[in-house]
């Protein structure tokens, strides 16, 4: 029996050991949404998919659907996220866990959300470009907090955020504007939070 192939663009947000050599991988797709998927040996030094499919890489990948689920077969590399070891001392190192975190926390089930992995890339890439202020990453972290939000339908309706949810999520202006409205903001994502009850 062969296996429809799907190819996808998709962001490590983490996995699991599922045995000696095979891990099960949370990936946030571009055509899939959110998915889990299992990828044999890629714990063994040999493995080709071993550096395409580190935690935070960033990769094409190719994946068949069988009767236990999502089954990673082949990967691309584009880029890790996190490129330079000295990422792992910065403010940005702990902000994107908090929002892989987040993603993980409030996505329930498989469905395409084009918009929410556009954000989250870009969103990602300037947080771990070396470019930004501490301040800035945590300016653009409750920009990109609020934007996932509003994607997955758990963002209310306030008009002096509003302008937030549209546009370049890594805009200068956002960064800057939002520094004026972070304790609004901060209460907004609090209340939407709650609201979730997850």
């Amino acid at each position: 029996m062969t296996h429809t192939k799907y190819h996808t663009e998709a962001i490590v947000l983490g996995g699991a050991i599922s045995d000696e050599a095979s891990r099960t991988l949370y990936l946030l797709t571009k055509e899939f949404g959110f998915i889990t998927g299992y990828v044999r040996g890629v714990r063994e030094v040999s493995s080709k998919l071993r550096y395409s499919l580190q935690d935070f890489s960033y990769a094409y990948i190719d994946l068949v659907r069988g009767s236990g689920g999502w089954r990673v077969v082949s990967a691309v590399h584009i880029k890790n996220i996190f490129n330079a070891s000295y990422i792992l001392e910065q403010e940005s190192f702990f902000v994107v866990g908090r929002i892989v975190n987040l993603i993980r926390r409030l996505i329930n089930g498989e469905e395409k959300n084009e918009m929410l992995f556009n954000d989250t890339l870009k969103g990602f890439l300037a947080l771990t470009s070396g470019e930004l202020t501490n301040e800035d990453v945590r300016a653009m972290e409750v920009v990109l907090v609020m934007r996932i939000l509003n994607h997955l339908g758990y963002w209310g309706d306030d008009a002096t955020l509003s302008p937030f949810l549209v546009g370049d999520v890594t805009s200068p202006e956002h960064i800057e504007r939002i520094k004026k409205e972070k304790p609004r903001a901060i209460g907004a994502i609090n209340k939407a939070l709650q609201e979730t009850q997850l």
